[in-house]
Protein backbone atom coordinates (compact mmCIF):
# COMPACT_ATOMS: atom_id res chain seq x y z
CA UNK A 1 0.00 0.00 0.00
CA UNK A 2 1.49 3.35 -1.04
CA UNK A 3 1.89 6.26 1.33
CA UNK A 4 -0.58 8.27 -0.78
CA UNK A 5 -3.24 5.59 -0.27
CA UNK A 6 -2.55 5.51 3.47
CA UNK A 7 -2.75 9.31 3.65
CA UNK A 8 -6.04 9.31 1.71
CA UNK A 9 -7.51 6.93 4.27
CA UNK A 10 -7.13 9.72 6.85
CA UNK A 11 -8.71 12.42 4.67
CA UNK A 12 -11.50 12.82 7.21
CA UNK A 13 -8.96 13.91 9.84
CA UNK A 14 -8.14 17.61 9.96
CA UNK A 15 -4.93 18.90 11.52
CA UNK A 16 -4.53 22.29 13.09
CA UNK A 17 -1.65 24.48 11.95
CA UNK A 18 0.27 23.59 15.13
CA UNK A 19 -0.34 19.86 14.66
CA UNK A 20 0.74 20.09 11.04
CA UNK A 21 3.93 21.92 12.07
CA UNK A 22 4.64 19.33 14.78
CA UNK A 23 4.19 16.47 12.30
CA UNK A 24 6.44 18.21 9.79
CA UNK A 25 9.10 18.89 12.44
CA UNK A 26 9.03 15.24 13.55
CA UNK A 27 9.35 14.03 9.95
CA UNK A 28 12.28 16.39 9.33
CA UNK A 29 13.94 15.32 12.59
CA UNK A 30 13.78 11.67 11.55
CA UNK A 31 15.09 12.56 8.10
CA UNK A 32 17.96 14.46 9.70
CA UNK A 33 18.83 11.38 11.81
CA UNK A 34 18.88 9.23 8.68
CA UNK A 35 21.15 11.71 6.89
CA UNK A 36 23.56 11.85 9.85
CA UNK A 37 23.55 8.04 10.13
CA UNK A 38 24.44 7.74 6.46
CA UNK A 39 27.23 10.29 6.87
CA UNK A 40 28.61 8.35 9.87
CA UNK A 41 28.52 5.12 7.88
CA UNK A 42 30.33 6.79 4.99
CA UNK A 43 33.02 8.14 7.33
CA UNK A 44 33.36 4.72 8.97
CA UNK A 45 33.69 3.04 5.58
CA UNK A 46 36.34 5.55 4.55
CA UNK A 47 38.27 4.87 7.77
CA UNK A 48 37.85 1.14 7.25
CA UNK A 49 39.27 1.39 3.75
CA UNK A 50 42.21 3.44 5.00
CA UNK A 51 42.99 0.84 7.68
CA UNK A 52 42.22 -2.33 5.77
CA UNK A 53 42.46 -1.36 2.11
CA UNK A 54 46.16 -2.21 2.05
CA UNK A 55 48.75 -3.57 4.43
CA UNK A 56 51.01 -0.97 5.97
CA UNK A 57 54.62 -0.66 4.96
CA UNK A 58 57.33 -1.76 7.36
CA UNK A 59 58.00 1.89 8.19
CA UNK A 60 54.33 2.55 9.00
CA UNK A 61 54.16 -0.55 11.19
CA UNK A 62 57.36 0.47 12.99
CA UNK A 63 56.07 3.97 13.70
CA UNK A 64 52.76 2.60 14.99
CA UNK A 65 54.43 0.03 17.26
CA UNK A 66 56.77 2.62 18.74
CA UNK A 67 53.73 4.82 19.38
CA UNK A 68 51.91 1.88 21.02
CA UNK A 69 54.95 1.10 23.15
CA UNK A 70 55.08 4.67 24.42
CA UNK A 71 51.34 4.61 25.16
CA UNK A 72 51.49 1.23 26.92
CA UNK A 73 54.72 1.47 28.89
CA UNK A 74 56.07 4.99 28.57
CA UNK A 75 59.86 4.89 28.43
CA UNK A 76 60.12 1.37 29.84
CA UNK A 77 60.18 -0.28 26.41
CA UNK A 78 63.60 0.22 24.88
CA UNK A 79 65.15 -1.17 21.73
CA UNK A 80 68.69 -2.39 22.22
CA UNK A 81 71.26 -4.83 20.87
CA UNK A 82 69.24 -7.78 22.20
CA UNK A 83 65.71 -7.10 20.98
CA UNK A 84 66.04 -4.70 18.04
CA UNK A 85 66.59 -7.43 15.43
CA UNK A 86 63.46 -9.28 16.57
CA UNK A 87 61.46 -6.05 16.68
CA UNK A 88 62.57 -5.25 13.12
CA UNK A 89 61.69 -8.77 12.01
CA UNK A 90 58.19 -8.54 13.48
CA UNK A 91 57.65 -5.18 11.78
CA UNK A 92 58.36 -6.94 8.48
CA UNK A 93 56.11 -9.86 9.38
CA UNK A 94 53.10 -7.79 10.40
CA UNK A 95 53.55 -5.67 7.27
CA UNK A 96 53.38 -8.86 5.18
CA UNK A 97 56.69 -7.76 3.69
CA UNK A 98 58.43 -10.39 1.56
CA UNK A 99 61.79 -9.29 3.01
CA UNK A 100 60.73 -11.08 6.20
CA UNK A 101 61.71 -14.48 4.81
CA UNK A 102 65.33 -13.57 4.06
CA UNK A 103 65.71 -11.58 7.29
CA UNK A 104 64.32 -14.50 9.29
CA UNK A 105 66.60 -17.03 7.60
CA UNK A 106 69.58 -14.78 8.27
CA UNK A 107 68.60 -14.94 11.96
CA UNK A 108 68.53 -18.74 11.87
CA UNK A 109 64.76 -19.25 11.58
CA UNK A 110 64.13 -22.57 9.84
CA UNK A 111 61.39 -22.77 7.24
CA UNK A 112 60.57 -19.07 7.53
CA UNK A 113 57.30 -18.12 5.86
CA UNK A 114 54.89 -15.18 6.03
CA UNK A 115 51.89 -17.53 6.20
CA UNK A 116 53.12 -19.02 9.47
CA UNK A 117 52.54 -17.54 12.92
CA UNK A 118 55.21 -16.40 15.38
CA UNK A 119 56.60 -18.38 18.33
CA UNK A 120 59.07 -16.35 20.40
CA UNK A 121 61.43 -18.51 22.45
CA UNK A 122 63.89 -17.37 25.07
CA UNK A 123 64.84 -17.35 28.73
CA UNK A 124 62.73 -15.86 31.52
CA UNK A 125 62.44 -12.09 31.47
CA UNK A 126 63.96 -11.30 28.08
CA UNK A 127 60.80 -9.51 26.90
CA UNK A 128 58.87 -12.13 24.93
CA UNK A 129 55.52 -11.19 26.49
CA UNK A 130 56.11 -7.48 26.00
CA UNK A 131 56.95 -8.01 22.35
CA UNK A 132 53.90 -10.14 21.54
CA UNK A 133 51.59 -7.90 23.58
CA UNK A 134 52.89 -4.92 21.63
CA UNK A 135 52.21 -6.41 18.21
CA UNK A 136 48.80 -7.94 19.00
CA UNK A 137 47.05 -4.94 17.43
CA UNK A 138 48.37 -4.69 13.92
CA UNK A 139 47.18 -3.79 10.44
CA UNK A 140 47.70 -7.31 9.09
CA UNK A 141 45.89 -9.59 11.56
CA UNK A 142 45.09 -8.87 15.21
CA UNK A 143 45.19 -11.53 17.90
CA UNK A 144 44.26 -12.08 21.54
CA UNK A 145 46.77 -13.05 24.21
CA UNK A 146 46.11 -15.72 26.85
CA UNK A 147 48.48 -17.31 29.37
CA UNK A 148 48.96 -21.08 29.24
CA UNK A 149 48.55 -21.40 33.01
CA UNK A 150 45.27 -19.45 32.97
CA UNK A 151 43.92 -21.69 30.23
CA UNK A 152 44.95 -24.74 32.25
CA UNK A 153 43.18 -23.37 35.34
CA UNK A 154 40.01 -22.84 33.30
CA UNK A 155 40.17 -26.45 32.17
CA UNK A 156 40.83 -27.75 35.67
CA UNK A 157 37.85 -25.86 37.06
CA UNK A 158 35.23 -26.31 34.36
CA UNK A 159 36.42 -28.96 31.94
CA UNK A 160 36.91 -29.02 28.20
CA UNK A 161 33.90 -26.76 27.52
CA UNK A 162 35.67 -23.90 29.30
CA UNK A 163 38.55 -23.88 26.82
CA UNK A 164 36.61 -24.50 23.61
CA UNK A 165 36.77 -20.74 22.95
CA UNK A 166 40.48 -21.20 22.27
CA UNK A 167 39.93 -23.92 19.68
CA UNK A 168 39.18 -21.60 16.78
CA UNK A 169 39.55 -18.01 15.66
CA UNK A 170 37.52 -15.35 17.49
CA UNK A 171 35.00 -13.04 15.83
CA UNK A 172 35.73 -9.39 16.58
CA UNK A 173 33.06 -6.79 17.42
CA UNK A 174 31.47 -5.36 14.31
CA UNK A 175 32.86 -2.12 12.91
CA UNK A 176 35.56 -1.80 15.58
CA UNK A 177 38.44 0.54 14.61
CA UNK A 178 40.56 -0.66 17.56
CA UNK A 179 41.05 -3.96 15.72
CA UNK A 180 41.41 -2.27 12.32
CA UNK A 181 37.89 -3.37 11.39
CA UNK A 182 39.14 -6.94 11.05
CA UNK A 183 36.41 -9.57 11.27
CA UNK A 184 38.41 -12.22 13.13
CA UNK A 185 41.30 -12.41 15.59
CA UNK A 186 43.96 -15.03 16.12
CA UNK A 187 45.42 -16.34 19.38
CA UNK A 188 48.76 -15.95 21.13
CA UNK A 189 49.47 -18.30 24.05
CA UNK A 190 52.03 -17.07 26.56
CA UNK A 191 54.47 -19.48 28.22
CA UNK A 192 53.69 -22.60 26.22
CA UNK A 193 54.98 -25.53 28.26
CA UNK A 194 54.40 -23.87 31.63
CA UNK A 195 50.83 -25.08 32.15
CA UNK A 196 51.50 -28.59 33.54
CA UNK A 197 48.95 -31.39 33.30
CA UNK A 198 45.65 -30.35 34.83
CA UNK A 199 42.76 -32.57 35.84
CA UNK A 200 38.99 -32.16 35.77
CA UNK A 201 37.13 -34.89 37.66
CA UNK A 202 39.99 -37.27 37.07
CA UNK A 203 40.38 -36.40 33.40
CA UNK A 204 43.91 -35.48 32.34
CA UNK A 205 45.13 -33.63 29.32
CA UNK A 206 47.80 -31.26 28.17
CA UNK A 207 45.51 -28.36 27.43
CA UNK A 208 47.81 -26.57 25.00
CA UNK A 209 48.22 -29.80 23.09
CA UNK A 210 44.42 -30.03 22.88
CA UNK A 211 44.20 -26.46 21.55
CA UNK A 212 46.93 -27.00 18.97
CA UNK A 213 45.35 -30.20 17.73
CA UNK A 214 41.82 -28.77 17.65
CA UNK A 215 42.77 -25.56 15.88
CA UNK A 216 44.84 -27.47 13.35
CA UNK A 217 42.11 -30.01 12.65
CA UNK A 218 39.49 -27.26 12.32
CA UNK A 219 41.07 -24.92 9.79
CA UNK A 220 44.82 -25.13 10.27
CA UNK A 221 46.96 -22.99 12.55
CA UNK A 222 48.59 -21.13 9.69
CA UNK A 223 48.56 -17.40 10.31
CA UNK A 224 46.16 -17.58 13.25
CA UNK A 225 48.38 -18.90 16.04
CA UNK A 226 51.27 -17.30 17.91
CA UNK A 227 52.97 -17.97 21.20
CA UNK A 228 55.88 -17.53 23.58
CA UNK A 229 57.85 -20.21 25.36
CA UNK A 230 60.81 -20.67 27.65
CA UNK A 231 61.45 -24.10 26.13
CA UNK A 232 63.79 -25.09 23.34
CA UNK A 233 62.42 -27.05 20.38
CA UNK A 234 63.81 -30.25 21.89
CA UNK A 235 62.15 -29.52 25.25
CA UNK A 236 58.85 -28.83 23.47
CA UNK A 237 59.15 -32.25 21.81
CA UNK A 238 59.83 -33.92 25.17
CA UNK A 239 56.88 -32.15 26.79
CA UNK A 240 54.23 -32.55 24.09
CA UNK A 241 55.51 -35.26 21.78
CA UNK A 242 56.43 -35.35 18.14
CA UNK A 243 52.93 -34.83 16.72
CA UNK A 244 52.47 -31.41 18.31
CA UNK A 245 56.00 -30.37 17.37
CA UNK A 246 55.25 -31.29 13.75
CA UNK A 247 52.08 -29.16 13.88
CA UNK A 248 54.00 -26.22 15.32
CA UNK A 249 56.75 -26.51 12.72
CA UNK A 250 54.12 -26.21 10.01
CA UNK A 251 52.34 -23.37 11.81
CA UNK A 252 54.92 -21.01 13.33
CA UNK A 253 58.22 -19.29 12.75
CA UNK A 254 60.33 -20.17 15.80
CA UNK A 255 62.29 -17.02 16.65
CA UNK A 256 64.88 -16.78 19.43
CA UNK A 257 64.84 -13.66 21.62
CA UNK A 258 68.06 -13.45 23.61
CA UNK A 259 69.65 -11.15 26.12
CA UNK A 260 69.67 -10.76 29.91
CA UNK A 261 66.50 -10.63 31.98
CA UNK A 262 64.74 -7.25 31.95
CA UNK A 263 62.99 -7.98 35.22
CA UNK A 264 64.52 -5.92 37.99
Amino acid sequence: MSLQVVLASYSHIELTDDEYCMALIEAKRKKEELIKKKEREQRAEKSRQQLTGKIWTEAQTRDYMLYRAAEMWGGLFKLDEYNKAVFDLLCLYFSNDAHFVKAAKDMGVKGAHLDKGILLAGNFGVGKTWMMSLFRKNNRRVYHVAHAKDIAREYKKNGIEAIEKYFTRVKNPFNDPTVFYQEYAGLCIEDIGAEDVRGHYGDKCLVIEEIVESRYSDHGLVGWFHGTTNLTSEQIKEYYGGRVVDRLRQAVNLIELGGPSRRK
